[in-house]
């Protein structure tokens, strides 16, 4: 009898275990499938790149122009993986010191969709100084990716790109004197105030409009130089010295609009668009225009030729 009840207790003991081998296989199999489709997802590799002529970038900050500058680049994925299900989110940021940027939507790339493109704007402070006057700025394009439904995680390697503000090239000028009234053939000096409005260092020239044909007619118009520096931000004083006509004109009295204007050489060097700066001063002559004759001199002649025409009258 004991015999008989041994061997059915070994048999069901026997087939326990067999079941727990089974069982054990199947989890350590199921672990192992797991653990290689983790790993074929790998390590991402995502770089920035700028598209075509983005690699530097140039900005015009005159008041026609409003300071704003895009960037455009793309993301690409350069590290395949297995799982087609698997995202891998972009988050980028563009950052330059000082400067507002716009935020850059999150991008999703997958192993079908390996490279998407991104834009950013940067808007530049008005009438900041020109590259020539202050360190080149670089805008930085850098970010973090992220694997989905995993959540393994890095960096996306940075991105620089320089950025120069171009120069713009603007003045006004003025004279404490617009309105001047003088003898025929009077003398007179006056001061023209220039300020660069621009963005930059500049060097100017003066010119007078119809020079040439107001000197024919007896103007003269005498300065040191017809060029000068002019800082940024900063105004010059030009002394002019003007001499009117000397003509045998009897009784004048006549206004003549002189004109000045302001020209820009290193915009012509540069091949670069200025407007000039314009100012007018308005000459009034009135008075007797005898040359070698002042007014009292003249009225003394004229008096003595009226006495010696009376008195030949008389006789």
């Amino acid at each position: 009898m004991l015999v008989h009840l041994h061997q059915p207790m070994r048999l069901v003991g026997f087939r326990s275990l067999s079941m727990m081998i089974i069982l054990i296989s199947v989890l350590a199999f199921g672990l192992l499938r797991i653990t290689d489709d983790t790993e074929a997802a790998g390590q991402a590799i995502v770089t920035v790149n700028p598209e075509s002529g983005q690699s530097t970038l140039r900005a015009r900050v005159d008041p026609s122009r409003g300071g704003i500058v895009t960037f455009r680049g793309y993301v690409t994925l350069t590290e395949a993986w297995s799982p087609d299900t698997q995202f891998v989110f972009v988050e980028l940021r563009a950052e330059v010191e000082g400067w507002e940027v716009t935020t850059i939507p999150l991008l999703a790339l997958t192993s079908s969709m390996m490279q998407m493109s991104f834009s950013v704007s940067i808007r530049v402070p008005a009438g900041y100084p020109t590259s020539g006057m202050d360190a080149t700025k670089i805008i930085t394009v850098s970010g973090t990716w992220t694997y989905e439904p995993e959540t393994r995680r890095g960096d996306v390697e940075p991105l620089e790109i320089f950025l120069y503000v171009d120069q713009f090239y603007q003045y006004s000028m003025r004279c404490q004197q617009s309105f001047v009234q003088t003898s025929p053939g009077g003398e007179f000096d006056i001061e023209l105030e220039v300020t660069n409005q621009g963005n930059g260092d500049d060097e100017i020239t003066l010119s007078i409009d119809r020079r040439e044909n107001m000197e024919g007619n007896g103007w003269a118009f005498v300065f040191d130089t017809t060029k000068w520096d002019l800082p940024h931000g900063k105004t010059i004083t030009i002394p002019v010295h003007i001499a009117t006509p000397r003509k045998w004109e009897g009784w004048r009295n006549e206004i003549v609009v002189v004109k000045f204007d302001i020209h820009s050489d290193r915009a012509t060097v540069s091949h670069s668009v200025s407007e000039p700066a314009s100012y007018s001063i308005f000459v009034l002559q009135r008075g007797v225009s005898v040359p070698g004759f002042g007014p009292l001199v003249f009225l003394l002649a004229v008096l003595t030729t009226s006495l010696l025409m009376m008195y030949r009258r008389r006789r």
